[in-house]
């Protein structure tokens, strides 16, 4: 009987113990389900309410051209202020400048009939530039497409006489995307290299822009250096600023196989390896149209240059195009060096100033078009879908998106 009594004790402890564990992983779990929703809630709760602050203070501000959010169609994005300068000195009007939502930073106003936010960028590298565009997109919901305009390294040859101040268009060449980003793929040996994604191109009312802005520059010389005349003439001290030519004695290209002598000038460099190259008639850019290279890292080697050109047929490297490719943005690149080590900083604002005077001069001829016509909306659609919602503002959440739904995981490609 004793025995009998100790093993229905037994029995009713574990039965006790099992029923109180059951109900402690229940309650857990729900805690834990109900933190995650409370999470989530909130987010949503703080877009909106930034949202609304947003399109609050856009109607607050100077009272002569504020609009609404949903009447800005075009994305300017500038990875770096001595990018974003120029453009904005050639805004027709500005709306609102240097405006914070939270997380980027804006510029409203107009060029010809559009209405542009112009947005830079705190760091710069694709995945930046990714939640940068996520987040624009959440703020101003009506844009139609968008550009992306700055410096990038240019890659010369006999067949592209390409030359600092310079511009590169990145359009699409065959079956070629308009931007290929090399440091993803699969390496083999003997240095060849195989692409295991594909970004998309320019939307297609941006390709027909170009391509009238092509035909009209074959006619003449283009506006290019008319606008910057206008610009320096309005702001003059963007002159003290090296928003200017530099001059054709200082547009230096070495042999790929000479590196660069230690110090802040090729002052020290050999001159015996200058590549010799015919002189221009004048100091006008020239525009280029082809490949552009996109990837994380700084090129500051002539001999990897020649590589990238060889194979992938490159017309500039930048670090910042891949990550807004699949958003249907058009890249406007002015050259500032020729990714390689002698790469210094004397051409960088010239070179912004020129991509910022090609957007301004494709925009001013460019009509309204209407929205939801191949425009960054439908990315937006795209990229939402791979969670079903709106894109959150996180960075984190950008980064994902950009990398799943661009290339494959096969890592990184080293030459």
């Amino acid at each position: 009987m004793e025995e009998l009594t100790s093993v229905s004790v037994s029995a009713w402890v574990a039965v006790s113990a099992w029923v109180a564990v059951s109900a402690w992983v229940a309650v857990s779990a729900w805690v834990a389900v109900l933190t995650v929703f409370c999470s989530i809630a909130i987010e949503v709760v703080k877009i909106q309410v930034g949202s609304f602050a947003m399109s609050s203070n856009i109607m607050k501000s100077s009272g002569k051209t504020a609009l609404r959010p949903e009447e800005y169609t075009i994305a300017c994005i500038c990875p770096l202020a001595i990018e974003s300068a120029p453009l904005e000195a050639l805004l027709d009007r500005t709306h609102l400048q240097t405006f914070w939502t939270g997380y980027n930073s804006y510029t409203l106003g107009e060029i010809g009939p559009h209405n542009v936010v112009v947005a830079t960028m705190p760091e710069t590298g694709n995945y930046k530039v990714a939640s940068v565009a996520a987040n624009l997109m959440n703020d101003f919901k009506s844009i139609e497409f968008g550009l992306l305009i700055g410096i990038g390294g240019g890659l010369p040859s006999e067949d592209d006489d390409i030359r600092l101040g310079d511009i590169v268009i990145g359009l699409p060449e065959n079956d070629d995307c308009a931007v290929v980003q090399f440091d993803r793929g699969k390496s083999y040996p003997g240095d060849q290299f195989e692409r295991t994604g594909f970004l998309n191109n320019p939307p297609r009312v941006l390709l027909r822009a170009v391509h009238q802005l092509r035909v009209r520059h074959g006619h003449g010389s283009s506006a290019i250096s008319m606008i910057l005349e206008q610009m320096i003439k309005k702001f003059p001290l963007m002159m003290d600023n090296g928003y200017t030519y530099p001059g054709r004695a200082r547009d230096v290209l070495f042999r790929p196989d000479y590196a660069h002598e230690p110090g802040p000038t090729c002052a020290r460099c050999d001159e015996s390896y200058i590549v010799k190259r015919d002189s221009r008639p004048d100091h006008h850019p020239r525009i280029h149209y082809g490949i552009i290279g996109s990837s994380n890292m700084v090129i500051k080697d002539g001999m990897l240059r020649e590589e990238l050109k060889r194979q992938l047929r490159l017309q500039c490297v930048d670090m910042e195009a891949a990550g807004v490719a699949d958003l249907q943005f058009l890249t406007i690149r002015g050259i500032s060096d020729y990714a390689d080590s002698h790469k210094n900083k004397e051409w960088q604002p010239y070179a912004a100033a020129v991509a910022a005077a090609y957007a301004r001069d494709l925009l001013s001829m460019l009509p309204p078009v209407p929205q939801q016509n191949e425009s960054v909306s439908q990315a937006r659609s795209h990229l939402a879908g791979h969670g079903g919602k709106e894109i959150p503002k996180i960075e984190m959440k950008a980064e994902k998106i950009f990398h799943q739904s661009t290339f494959s995981s096969s890592g990184p490609m080293y030459f």
